[in-house]
Order: C-alpha cells, then sequence, then structure tokens
C-alpha cells in the first residue's frame, strides 16, 4: 500500500439506489459503499465498512433490521428515525443500531438528509446488493409490475459491470486470440438462443403469448447465421465441447418447459433481452472484424425487445407475482454464469 495520502470525491464512488429482496423491492435512497471502489476497499480494515447515504424529503428508508452493529452520522439536514426509537435527527448527530433492532429513516427538513453509515463488519450492508445483508419488516413492492421494473433495472446496471465487458474493450482490434475465442463460443449461445426461441413457440398454450412469441421469433429469427457464417474458418479455436457451457445452455431450454407461458415471457423479456441490450451497447465502440454485422444489427434490434409484448400482457390482468420474480432472478445468475464461462474460455 502507498504511504502518499489519497483523495476520493464522493461522485467518484460507485452507487445504488434500490435493492430486491426476497420480502420485495426497496428504495435506499443513495448509497455509496466505500468497498465500492477499489482504493478505499483496500485502505479500510477488515472490521470496518463506510457508505455515503442520502435521503431527499420525505423520501423512506423502510424499517428494516441487520445483523451488525452499526451507525448513522448527520452530515447536513434533517432524518427522522423510526422502529424501535424514534427521533429528529440534525446535522451533528449520530445514532447507534445494534445488530437487529428494527430501524428506518425518512429525510425531513427542505431538504432530506446526507450521512455516513458505518458497519462494523468485514462488508456494508449493501457491499453485495444481490445478497444484501439485510431484512425488511415494512412491506415493499413484493409482487406487481413495479417490483418487476426495479428488478429489472437493478441487475442491468450489476450486469452492466460485468468483467466481459473490460475484456473485449480491452482485447480489441479484431482478431486477437481472446476476441477469437470468445466469438466462438458466444456464437454457440447465438445458435442456443434461437433453438430456444422454437421451444418456446411450439409449446405456448395460449394467447396473447403465442403472438407475442411468434413476432419475436420472427424478429430474431437467423440472426444466429451472420455470426455463424463470420466464424465459419475458425471453428478451430473452440475445439471441443465445454460442459459447464453446456450445462447453462441447458438450463434456459429446461426452463421453457418448466415454466408457464407468463414465466417463459418473464425470463426472456425482463432477462435474457435486457441483459442482451446492456451487452450489446456497452460494446457499440469495438471493433469485431468480420462478426461486426451481428453486432450493429442486435445493436439496432435489442433496445425494443426489453419488456416486448408488455401491453398485451398487461392487457390481460395478470401481475407479477413472487414465483414469477423468483423466475427473473434465477435467470440473470444464469446470465452471469454463462458470461462468467464464456470470460473463462476466452482466457484460457
Amino acid at each position: 500500500m502507498s504511504h502518499v495520502p489519497f483523495v476520493r470525491r464522493r461522485a467518484d464512488i460507485p452507487h445504488i439506489e434500490h435493492v430486491v429482496t426476497p420480502s420485495g423491492g426497496y428504495e435506499l435512497g443513495e448509497v455509496r459503499d466505500f468497498r465500492g471502489d477499489n482504493a478505499l476497499q483496500q485502505f479500510l480494515p477488515p472490521v470496518l465498512s463506510i457508505s455515503w447515504v442520502r435521503l431527499d424529503k420525505d423520501q423512506i428508508l423502510h424499517n428494516h433490521v441487520h445483523p451488525v452493529d452499526s451507525m448513522v452520522i448527520v452530515c447536513e439536514g434533517v432524518v427522522h428515525l423510526s422502529g424501535d426509537h424514534e427521533a429528529a435527527l440534525n446535522a451533528g448527530d449520530a445514532v447507534c443500531i445494534p445488530a437487529n433492532a428494527v430501524h428506518g429513516f425518512r429525510g425531513g427538513g427542505d431538504t432530506g438528509f446526507r450521512g455516513l453509515s458505518i458497519q462494523f463488519g468485514d462488508r456494508g450492508i449493501y457491499t453485495d446488493p444481490v445478497e444484501a445483508l439485510v431484512r425488511f419488516t415494512d412491506k415493499g413492492c413484493s409482487e406487481g409490475w413495479e417490483a418487476l421494473c426495479l428488478a429489472v433495472e437493478i441487475h442491468a446496471k450489476q450486469f452492466g459491470a460485468h468483467p466481459v465487458f473490460d475484456l473485449l474493450r480491452n482485447s480489441s482490434p479484431s482478431g486477437s486470440t481472446i476476441q477469437e475465442r470468445f466469438l466462438a463460443s458466444f456464437s454457440k449461445w447465438s445458435d442456443v438462443f434461437q433453438k430456444t426461441l422454437l421451444l418456446r413457440s411450439a409449446i405456448a398454450s395460449a394467447e396473447p403469448f403465442r403472438s407475442v412469441f411468434r413476432r419475436h421469433l420472427a424478429e430474431e429469427y437467423d440472426h444466429d447465421l451472420d455470426l455463424r457464417t463470420a466464424l465459419s474458418s475458425d471453428t478451430q479455436v473452440i475445439d471441443k465441447t465445454d460442459s459447464m457451457l453446456v450445462g447453462v445452455f441447458s438450463w434456459f431450454q429446461w426452463k421453457m418447459l418448466e415454466c408457464d407461458d407468463f414465466g417463459r415471457w418473464l425470463l426472456f423479456f425482463a432477462a435474457i433481452e435486457p441483459s442482451a441490450d446492456v451487452f450489446y451497447s456497452q460494446l457499440k465502440d469495438v471493433d469485431f472484424g468480420r462478426a461486426q454485422s451481428h453486432f450493429t444489427t442486435h445493436l439496432a434490434a435489442d433496445k425494443s425487445h426489453s419488456m416486448f409484448g408488455l401491453k398485451e400482457i398487461e392487457a390481460t390482468g395478470l401481475q407479477p407475482a413472487a414465483y414469477h420474480l423468483a423466475i427473473v432472478e434465477e435467470g440473470w445468475t444464469m446470465i452471469g454464469a454463462l458470461y462468467d464461462r464464456l470470460v473463462h474460455i476466452a482466457q484460457q
């Protein structure tokens, strides 16, 4: 570690504004966890975590508990404490919160508040938003379209930080071994995607799902051919079947058989397609050489495929229940596993 002082601006620390837990989706205001910055992560002792936090006026962080002792120091403004103890806190005040004490906050005054949240443990409450160290005791948006859109927003933002993007940006120009290996494996995913589209359309049992699925199939059909054709002379780059990759592929097809029509729609349009939108948007400036047409086509098309057919599904009166939101969570987890494996293969 360097012995020279260094500065980190609050605005430069990554932030999150929402979290999805088993009990629902919740607003956090703004949380900037120091452990989200590599230099701060290395500097902090292992028994302390710190975050900048903010709530606007009347914005609520619902009552919750967490398994570590914590302290919140008010730096600016006013905030109202709720839960096991109620109080109005002003700039310069601190509240000490024992582990598992019920507490929440509401921004007060004219502008809300800014403060520091300190946890006495080796990670912050939201250092890993997917496995946040929190249990909310108030009901959040645990079901319905609001919870679904919140979940998609959070997962898309998290996926945007996947190592695959830096790997491919840094492997430019086209023709590098890493890029070629990635594209060879990615082409297999493109083929599986097409087969999964066909399977979904073949087993759809009711309207409007059948019509939505067929329209989507018509727009996507044969999009794998341009990539496969561009790479046809380089198939020797991947000369054996990767069993872990095949396992991930198989999960998506198994899920088509296991889900109902609504679950199939959610897996595609609240997980697979939004992740594709992030993928192609993030890589729009990368030179993929002979495979460029595939990326250009999808960059233009995929944004319109997130939540494809939403108005028709909403018109049925269906609401995403906890079971359906769990499918979306599983889908994003498997998408992460897919790209983890693609990165591993590319770097071999």
